[in-house]
């Protein structure tokens, strides 16, 4: 009977189990303050990325500062891009289900 109950129980969970996997995901993203996060976290890695880009391009072709002030603009644009692709709902993982 002992073996019964815990055949049971094992069963329940394996339901729940498989009634969370079909479960869809949401589609919002996350809470405002995480969504907030990440898009300040791409607007600055483009950013900082980009710098360091040019930072590393004015040191191999001796042209300081102008390749570190070109690639702060085009940072700056692509995280602006960023961050308006995420807010209008047409990222990468937007485009995967089209």
């Amino acid at each position: 009977m002992n073996q019964d109950s815990e055949r049971e129980k094992i069963d329940a969970l394996a339901k729940k189990i498989h009634q969370a996997e079909a479960k869809p995901e949401p589609q919002s993203g996350g809470s405002s303050p995480a969504q907030g996060n990440r898009l300040a976290a791409e607007f600055i890695g483009a950013i900082l990325g980009s710098v360091f880009l040019g930072w590393g391009m004015d040191r191999f072709f001796s042209t300081a500062p102008w390749c570190l002030l070109g690639m702060l603009i085009v940072g700056f644009a692509v995280g602006m891009w960023n961050m308006w692709r995420a807010t209008q709902g047409t990222g990468p993982e937007d485009e995967s289900g089209k």
